[in-house]
Parts: structure tokens; sequence; C-alpha cells
């Protein structure tokens, strides 16, 4: 898979693209309806060349909050835990300058050895 941060971050968005969605990796490119793949957070470390990374995954869709927007959210939600290990998500929102937009924020775990 990968071996170091970037390739690993490159990974998780090729992943999630494979099952067809759009997926961006800086908030200025976010245009729902989207996924925004963040820098992950190292959360384990054993020994020098295993190491955890938790990745804050928004998916994000057009206002307004209405039932079409959870039913994109909800399938979106699907495809990306077929594409990457989801260990966590709940509904929510995601901030653009004063917008606020409706998502789903979930977290993909991803381990990688360091050679």
């Amino acid at each position: 898979m990968a071996d170091n941060l970037t390739e690993a971050w490159e990974w998780v968005v090729d992943q999630l693209e494979s099952v067809g969605l759009r997926a961006v990796t800086d908030p200025r490119n976010l245009t729902p309806p989207c996924v925004l793949v963040e820098p992950p957070t190292i959360t384990a470390v054993q020994s020098q060349s295993l190491v955890e990374l938790e990745f804050p995954i928004s998916i994000v869709a057009p206002p307004p909050g209405n039932r079409d927007s959870v039913m994109w959210l909800l399938r979106a939600t699907d495809l990306a835990i077929e594409a990457v290990t989801v260990t966590g998500g709940a509904p929510g929102s995601y901030t653009v300058g004063s917008t606020e937009l409706p998502a789903y924020n979930l977290t993909a775990t991803v381990q990688i050895r360091r050679t």
C-alpha cells in the first residue's frame, strides 16, 4: 500500500475515487457534493516501522440539509465504507466561510509500514 504519510493520504483519496466519489484534499477546492480528506493523526506507533493513521473524512452535500441531502450523504457514506476502513462517523456539518454544509464526518484508519 504505502510506506509514508504522503502516499497513505493519496491512497485514501484514490480508494474513495475508485468507488465514484469526488475527493479533494484542500478545503479551498471543496465544492459539494464531494469528499474532503484531511491530513491524518498518528494514533499509534509500534517500533519505527508500523504506524497507524486516522484520516478525518468529511462527506459534504450542498445545502439545505433536507431529505435529498441526507439520502446523498448516506449513499456516499456507504461508498466510503466500501472503499476504506471506517472506524467511526456521525452526521454533522462542515463550515466553509459562514456557510454550514450538511456533512457526514468519518474517521478512516490506515496502517503503513515504513521501509
